[in-house]
């Protein structure tokens, strides 16, 4: 069963974190990289409010399907009131990054026979990172896409051409189009469980036309993206509101908005983490590391907190 997700079950919060937390909630532009640096520092905030345990459920309800939310709301519980054990995750996380973007530039290192041409879609901060570094050390393009209906691949591709990146911009449905010539599919990832991931729709797509054309898919994941078995059937794949695809349909028609979906380890050539570049074989095998008699503990406490399960 999946944690519901009800803006009325934060108001037994603190004002100053349930208006934090339902900020989380709302978030429909940021990847789940800085959604997740959120998380921590409300969850780092409420070890000083003595409720930590109520700031973490509500956290999970506000984001169902980002992992970095979930894991960093295992470690809070895990802590069991000792801010500093706390920390030292947090700074884990937060250090994780930098070590991804090393793995990534290794990989991507200049051939010195023309520019690397990148496909990507939504706006992932890990990717954007990461295209930044490579675009210092050899010449880089990037093709990406409009992100529906959020738009925040306009953004994306605002900031990079801002930054002299030359940047190809297609409809989200034409977008396997710019697989012609690429080098590589980078995307990022709101989780990364045993048999497949989590991130925006459309991944799936790309992912399929990208396995035809032979283009290699990374996806660029820090380790607190991982779900362990025991979390991965409870991360939801949520849908925003029908009125942002089409505000008057016909009657009698269901219109779906899904924000993201799950895309098979099949179709991932390794994700690239903060552990180094971890073939899709592997991936399992990280996850039910990760799945310990302290973690499993703290989670069990965190869904017990919630009636609805």
């Amino acid at each position: 069963m999946q944690i519901c997700d009800k803006s009325h079950l934060v108001v037994h919060l603190e004002r100053e974190l349930a208006t934090a937390i339902e900020a989380v909630r709302h978030d429909r532009l940021s990847g789940a990289a800085e959604v997740a640096g959120q998380a921590v520092a409300i969850l780092a905030r409420s070890f000083q409010l003595r409720q930590v345990d109520e700031a973490a459920l509500a956290l999970c309800r506000a984001q169902p399907s980002m992992a970095p939310v979930w894991n960093a709301a295992i470690h809070a519980v895990a802590a069991n009131g000792n801010a500093e054990a706390f920390a030292a995750y947090a700074d884990r996380v937060r250090r994780a990054p930098a070590s991804v973007t090393r793995f990534a530039t290794a990989l991507f290192a200049d051939s010195g026979v023309r520019p690397l041409q990148i496909l990507t879609l939504s706006a992932s901060g890990s990717v954007v990172r990461v295209i930044e570094t490579l675009a210092q050390t050899r010449p880089v393009s990037v093709t990406c896409s409009e992100s529906r209906p959020a738009l925040e691949g306009r953004q994306l591709t605002t900031h990079l051409a801002a930054l002299g990146i030359p940047v190809v911009h297609y409809a989200d449905a034409a977008l396997a189009l710019g697989l012609e010539g690429a080098d590589a599919v980078l995307v990022g990832a709101d989780a990364v469980g045993p048999d497949a991931l989590i991130n925006k729709i459309g991944t799936l797509m790309i992912g399929a036309a990208a396995a035809m054309k032979g283009v290699p898919v990374y996806v660029i994941a820090t380790r607190d993206k991982f779900a362990m078995p025991a979390v991965w059937p409870h991360l939801s794949v949520r849908e925003g509101p029908p009125e942002d695809i089409w505000d008057a349909a016909p009657s009698g028609t269901a219109v779906r908005n899904p924000y993201f979906e799950r895309v098979p380890l099949d179709l991932i050539s390794a994700v690239i983490s903060d552990h180094g570049v971890l073939g899709a074989a592997l991936l399992g095998d990280v996850c039910q590391a990760m799945q310990t008699d302290r973690t499993l503990a703290a989670l069990d406490s965190l869904l017990a907190g919630d009636a609805t399960l």
